[in-house]
């Protein structure tokens, strides 16, 4: 999904992006992508756009947020199954996101390592991520979900951090 921070004023001022976890309606994102107090759009690959009826649960130090959103009964939504066996490192991976607003965009790369940064662990990717991935799925050859991109090297490229799909569980 295709999420899109409002300012106070109402305009656009962010993208980043988000994954169904639930047909029912839950979507999660980093909590960096949603910003407190802004609000949103929620949009998906075809198109629908989705209405926001909560927060449903947000974690400052693990940066993530679940969002409920509104969901026709005849229509679920397209949920994505979380891995539940551990990454292994050199395993390859993708990522999908909106990098720099470039919608529903792919990029393929490798677990790196498992790795603290800033006091939790976090999956090293090795691959190219940009403003707008975060909040992504990084997903396994089986296409299960293994990590929610959070950050980019500033110093370094194609080096970035996913969150652990255990911390989002």
């Amino acid at each position: 999904a295709t999420i899109r921070a409002q300012s106070r004023d109402g305009r656009m001022e962010g993208v980043g992006t988000g994954f169904v976890i639930d047909p029912r309606g839950l979507i999660a994102t980093n909590l960096h992508v949603i910003g407190e107090g802004r609000r949103f759009v929620i949009e998906l690959a075809d198109g629908r756009v989705l209405k926001t009826l909560a927060v449903e649960a947000s974690d400052h130090s693990l940066d993530l947020a679940v969002l409920r959103v509104e969901v026709d009964p005849e229509r679920p939504l397209p949920a994505l199954t979380m891995s539940q066996g551990a990454l292994e490192q050199g395993a390859a991976v993708v990522a999908m996101g909106n990098p720099w607003g470039l919608r529903d965009s792919v990029v393929s790369g490798v677990a790196s390592a498992i790795r603290e940064v800033g006091g939790r662990e976090m999956i090293q990717l090795a691959m190219p991520i940009e403003p707008g991935n975060s909040g992504g799925p990084v997903v396994d050859r089986a296409a299960r979900v293994v990590g929610v991109v959070n950050m980019k090297s500033a110093v370094h490229q194609n080096v970035a951090f996913a969150i652990p799909v255990s911390s989002l569980q």
